[in-house]
């Protein structure tokens, strides 16, 4: 259960360097920085929150792959790397957002 809740906080923090990288509302990456203090607070609540704030980072990788390919492929420079790159980290943020699911998390924030 701890290595779920470390996969889930590692993408937090990702997601948060990335709001504070693409100048996002400083908001936005203080939210994704504290999410993962919401695990000591023992309620179903908090994993709904944490689900939640990975789920839409999921999409917002999503959006800033296309993106970046895209301006990639319009300049004429390589863009595969990136995109093996940028599409790993989707899949471990959407990982983490499902993993929050199993049955010893549930049982744990009752």
């Amino acid at each position: 259960m701890k290595t779920k809740i470390i996969l889930a906080s590692f993408s937090l923090v990702l997601l948060s360097a990335h709001f504070s990288r693409m100048n996002f509302p400083l908001i936005m990456s203080i939210i994704a920085l504290l999410a993962p203090f919401l695990f000591f607070y023992k309620k179903k609540i908090s994993i709904t929150i944490i689900q939640v704030i990975l789920f839409t980072g999921t999409l917002e990788w999503i959006r800033a792959s296309v993106f970046y390919i895209q301006q990639r492929i319009i300049s004429g420079v390589p863009w595969l790397r990136l995109a093996v790159i940028l599409g790993i980290i989707i899949i471990f943020t959407g990982f983490s957002t499902w993993i929050l699911n199993a049955s010893d998390i549930k049982k744990r924030y009752l």
